[in-house]
């Protein structure tokens, strides 16, 4: 029995529509399929051994001009609906109305998951919605998934689970993509040792007056709580995971908002040759002013290069700062082959709907790049700067997410600084992080 699916897809929006199809039956699925454009098709077709599936084309048919689709008026209006084949209590319908019709030999279904997932996916909301916060970043708190309480949900992958299972309704005899749940530990580096603790102690009694303060500075006469790489290094081991080590090479004019460079320090060195030595990852991490910069986030490549005497081909935008049309486009131009930048700072959840890996889309250009995007998921500063969790609370949000990871057998970027453990800021957490990714590594 012939388990590849014919696709016919109306031809309108043709690039667009290769793009996700491609992304959501082959790279999430991992369906063989063949494509077929028709001028007489209104919607998505899958079709085989005499069965089909029609995915109403609720989207593109009122945009059939390429980019006339970019306007607020397009934007989803979300609403829950309920059918056999989705895999959770409710599904969201960004597009359609979410009927599902069954008949011996086919399913029509009212959900575009297509339009859904190419909204999460390509970002082309956050080109549109100007909405920004003081670092001028796209905020959590603006998103159609905030909003409309999916956010923490990777509606791209239940998307997919629903149409997989009206594929085995019908017969399909096909074998699904075997994919595995994957933790992927990144650590950007902003500091990679503390400030003199001498200045800090006289600081705290002369400037601030403030005795009580220059006591709880004594333990960084003794320990560094910056120093965690052999911490990362070894917890990463215990779990069968490498670290990745971002890494910044800020030039001293650009010192808002970016730290110091270490570049020339002998610990980077030294770091270096270790992380190297453990067969660990070391990539990069652009300044703040690098997201609209090409030249500026050139120089800083190379120097980080030059400095560490490798070449760097992964790593994530510093403050998770980026522009949807711009910052990505200089990553694939350049050579890197991993972006793990799109996840926001103010809450953690899926930005792009999935935590699986994916080819970016230029939406303003209409081309798919090289450039693979594995999104954020979880970062350490949005669990306690922006919402004041504790290490126990923390807790429970990481194995929320793990858990994701592990039904959808998807990827799971997490983000731990090496400066977020051992500070009076971060108490409980060094222990936390060991138990959390232990408990929960298979």
């Amino acid at each position: 029995m012939n388990s590849e699916i014919k696709v016919i897809i109306p031809n309108n929006n043709i690039d667009e529509r290769k793009y996700i199809i491609n992304i959501f039956l082959q790279n999430i699925i991992g369906l063989n399929y063949s494509l077929e454009l028709s001028d007489e098709a209104y919607d998505y077709i899958l079709v085989f051994n005499e069965r089909k599936i029609i995915i109403k084309d609720c989207f593109w048919k009122n945009n059939l001009e390429p980019l006339s689709y970019l306007s607020i008026s397009n934007f989803p209006k979300v609403h829950y609906t309920y059918n056999q084949f989705i895999v959770e209590e409710n599904i969201p319908v960004l597009y359609g109305k979410g009927e599902v019709d069954i008949f011996e030999n086919e399913i029509c279904c009212g959900i575009d998951v297509f339009a859904a997932s190419f909204f999460m996916l390509t970002r082309w909301e956050e080109y549109i919605n100007k909405e920004r916060d003081k670092h001028n970043r796209f905020p959590a708190l603006a998103s159609v998934a905030f909003k409309n309480n999916f956010l923490s949900r990777p509606i791209v992958n239940e998307y997919a689970e629903m149409l997989w299972n009206m594929l085995l309704h019908l017969g399909y005899k096909g074998v699904k993509k075997e994919k595995k749940f994957e933790i992927i530990l990144t650590h950007d580096v902003d500091l990679l040792k503390s400030p003199n603790p001498f200045r800090l102690f006289l600081g705290d009694i002369l400037k601030r007056k403030s005795f009580k303060l220059a006591i709880k500075k004594l333990p960084l006469f003794f320990h560094d709580p910056v120093n965690t790489f052999s911490f990362l290094m070894d917890v990463s081991e215990s779990i069968g995971v490498k670290s990745r080590f971002y890494f910044m090479a800020v030039s001293p004019d650009t010192l808002t908002n970016n730290p110091k460079s270490y570049l020339g320090k002998s610990r980077f060195k030294t770091l270096i040759t270790e992380i190297i030595k453990r067969d660990h990852v070391i990539g990069f991490h652009p300044g703040y002013f690098t997201f609209d910069n090409k030249e500026q986030w050139i120089s800083e490549k190379k120097l980080l290069e030059n400095s560490a005497g490798i070449n760097v081909y992964e790593g994530r935008q510093h403050f998770l700062k980026f522009d949807i049309t711009k910052t990505l486009n200089i990553w694939d131009e350049y050579g890197m082959k991993m972006d793990c930048t799109l996840g926001y700072a103010d809450k953690e959840g899926y930005r792009c709907g999935t935590g699986d890996s994916f080819n970016v889309f230029d939406f303003l250009n209409r081309k798919t790049l090289k450039l693979i995007e594995t999104p954020l998921v979880l970062m350490d500063g949005s669990l306690t700067t922006y919402q004041s969790f504790n290490a126990n609370q923390g807790k429970k949000i990481i194995e929320h997410y793990l858990s994701l990871g592990r039904k959808y057998k998807m990827k799971t970027v997490l983000l731990f600084h090496n400066s977020s453990f051992d500070s009076e800021n971060w108490k409980g957490w060094k222990k936390m992080y060991r138990d959390v990714l232990i408990d929960n590594k298979g």
